[in-house]
């Protein structure tokens, strides 16, 4: 098998399985679940997903946050992460949240909810 038939392979597998799962979250949504994203941002937590997935809320990484009181970088990262989950309809939650001074700075962008 060649590495292009291949591909399209698992490119074919995935949309059954992504087919799959979107008529699962369908049904459970009509008997009222809510679906979350954990940990945006790592592993296999993609834009990808929140593009296919219809999402209720979005959990960004503590790995994100852990610098945000002296890292621009980081609260715009934040930032980007809110206004794409904001994109597709989502909630925010901002996981590792361990002092005021993070909450305070996490309550400028459109965060809906804090972690521990």
């Amino acid at each position: 098998m060649t590495h292009g038939a291949r591909t399209a392979e698992e490119g074919a597998r995935r949309l059954l399985d992504l087919n799959l799962l979107l008529n699962i979250v369908a049904r459970l949504r009509g008997h009222g679940v809510r679906f979350a994203l954990d940990d945006f941002g790592t592993g296999s937590s993609s834009i990808g997903i929140i593009k296919a997935i219809p999402l209720d809320t979005i959990k960004i990484d503590r790995s994100f946050i852990l610098e945000i009181e002296e890292d621009g970088q980081e609260q715009q990262l934040v930032e980007h992460f809110t206004n794409l989950a904001a994109l597709f309809g989502a909630k925010v939650c901002v996981e590792g949240i361990e002092t005021e001074g993070v909450r305070d700075i996490l309550q400028r962008y459109r965060v809906h909810s804090f972690q521990g």
